[in-house]
């Protein structure tokens, strides 16, 4: 009875802890990203920001769920006062058990230290090289982000940003850094990935996919949409990027240089310069529907 009381007791201080930053292997520095863009590159300022969809065409072509349907109340006509239900009979057929519709969440990113306070609202804005980093106060114009899931599976998730610098990449995915020696995120290997608008990418190991960091810098890195998980209960969204053998390890959201980067080992970040990492999770948004 004691062991139990005491095994209890240091799960949960365990739970208290704030996030454990381990493995850390002391790596040589290294430039974060390539010298610059491509010399024709004209910067994302000139693209308008992307709004929400708001039909089901404009969500179906993302792969998101259909909006819910309005509801009319019923005014009542010449048949109003009839009964609503059919003809009687011995026994009718138990229905079967339908399965669950597919749950769909919009929602504010929050940005959050390692003991879990909160540091601001990821900005839908990117720098030259496409890359999310930017962080504002206010969730007004934040960056707003859909995505859609199996009720009883929220993983491997594709994230769309509503309000993306560019159409062409709509999600927010993510694409080998280019002092990587590898794409495989894990201990003792010098490997990162930005957090970049890619295409939607199917899910499982990295692939060379169209993303904004390949447009604006010329570096194809490999990439991944599919590497979103998310806890409704806590609300927390968390990465899990696929190795190219098909394995994961745990990734580690580290803001460096204004870049939202992920790793395996939490030493490549300091590597790559001034460093905190950090945590999301989903402030939910009501999103208007139209008539």
């Amino acid at each position: 009875m004691r062991f139990t009381l005491i095994a209890l007791i240091s799960a949960v201080a365990a739970l208290a802890q704030p996030i454990t930053l381990s493995p850390r292997t002391v790596f040589s520095p290294r430039p974060l990203n390539p010298p610059s863009v491509l010399p024709d590159f004209e910067g994302w300022g000139n693209t308008p920001a992307k709004r929400a969809p708001t039909t089901n065409a404009e969500r179906f072509a993302l792969g998101l769920t259909p909006l819910k349907p309005k509801s009319r109340r019923h005014r009542g006509g010449p048949h109003s006062g009839y009964l609503s239900g059919g003809t009687r009979v011995r026994s009718a057929p138990r229905a079967e058990t339908s399965p669950l519709p597919p749950v769909s969440v919009t929602c504010n990113l929050v940005v959050k230290d390692t003991d879990g306070l909160p540091l601001g609202y990821v900005s839908p804005t990117w720098n030259d090289y496409g890359e999310y980093g930017a962080t504002q106060q206010s969730p007004v114009g934040a960056l707003s982000i859909t995505f859609t899931y199996p009720a009883d599976s929220p993983s491997q998730l594709n994230m769309v940003a509503n309000n993306s610098p560019n159409s062409n990449y709509p999600y927010v995915g993510a694409v080998t850094g280019f002092s990587s020696d590898s794409s495989d995120l894990k201990p003792e290997e010098f490997s990162y990935v930005y957090l970049s608008g890619t295409e939607t990418i199917p899910s499982g190991p990295p692939q060379s996919a169209n993303n904004a960091y390949r447009y604006a810098s010329g570096f194809d890195g490999s990439a991944e949409s599919a590497i979103w998980n998310y806890d409704p209960s806590s609300q927390s969204i968390t990465p899990q990027w696929i190795n190219t053998d098909g394995n994961a390890y745990p990734n580690y959201i580290a803001l460096v240089d204004n870049v939202f980067i992920l790793t395996g080992d939490t030493g490549v970040a300091y590597a790559l310069g001034d460093t905190k990492f950090v945590k999301f999770s989903c402030e939910p948004v009501v999103v208007s529907q139209p008539l």
